[in-house]
């Protein structure tokens, strides 16, 4: 490891410890351990907060290591595993960042519901009886008339698709903005993905099925299972489901539920 990745890692050693060291660059130094044990094959929530020079690292949301240190006020986060494997899940990265503010005044669009950005940057809404493009400075425009839309996915070659609940279609919008019926088949279609295979994914009653860009046919990909939906980079589909994220492989689309919300 060089200069650049210099800074303060939190750690679970193959071993069982936690670990928190500092890199300069140089030579590792240790700040803080805890014995544990943290066996393999176990979830765990790990937290490290930085305020000022003060350093605490936290497992499952209670305190393990606190220590001092003012090597590093500012930096990049970076996830990794070596040697070995392991599954990471619902990272977050929190600090001073700009607060959150509105594209588009809540009277700018009436109803918005699907949400889809094409390969340029723009952004297209589903809103009722129409599909608009807002721009970045928040400019709305009709781009298509769609009924009472749903969900929305956009292809790489800018062609639209848009679900429109009244009449149980999902319609293909050419960046021009002609819109022609492009699935009648299926029972019931509301949420949408594009998967990194190029196909249409979308939740039919409750099932997903894919649809072939090329001619529209649809087939069952995974039965028993439907809601709104995005992927990854390897193909992973993440589904939410009721109250769970569910993750399904590609390959064989099986699912394992990667999030249950449990109230308090």
């Amino acid at each position: 490891m060089d200069q650049q990745h210099a800074g303060y890692y939190l750690e679970l050693e193959a071993g069982g410890e936690l670990r928190l060291d500092k890199w300069d660059g140089v030579q590792w130094s240790l700040l803080g351990s805890d014995a544990g044990p943290y066996p393999a094959d176990t979830w765990y929530t790990l937290a490290l907060r930085g305020e000022g020079t003060h350093l605490q690292a936290y497992v499952d949301e209670e305190l393990k290591i606190e220590v001092d240190d003012s090597a590093y006020a500012t930096g990049k986060f970076l996830l990794a595993v070596a040697p070995g494997e392991a599954d990471f899940d619902d990272v977050w990265v929190v600090g001073d960042a700009p607060a959150a503010c509105p594209v588009v005044p809540s009277n700018g669009l009436n109803a918005p519901f699907g949400i889809a950005f094409d390969a340029q940057g723009g952004l297209f809404v589903a809103s009722a009886a129409r599909v608009s493009r807002v721009t970045q400075a928040g400019e709305v425009s009709f781009f298509a008339s769609a009924g009472a839309p749903g969900d929305l996915a956009i292809d790489g070659d800018g062609n639209l698709y848009v679900v429109a609940e009244e009449v149980k279609t999902i319609y293909k919008i050419a960046p021009d903005g002609t819109k022609t019926p492009f699935v009648t088949s299926l029972e019931w279609p509301w949420y949408l993905g594009l998967g990194p295979d190029g196909y249409l994914y979308a939740s039919d009653a409750a099932d997903v099925v894919r649809i072939d860009l090329s001619d529209g046919s649809a087939e069952l990909w995974l039965a028993g299972l439907a809601g709104d939906m995005v992927f990854d980079g390897a193909g992973n589909a993440y589904v939410l489901s009721r109250r769970d994220i569910r993750r399904i492989t590609p390959a064989k689309p099986r699912f394992r539920i990667i999030y249950r919300y449990a109230p308090q």
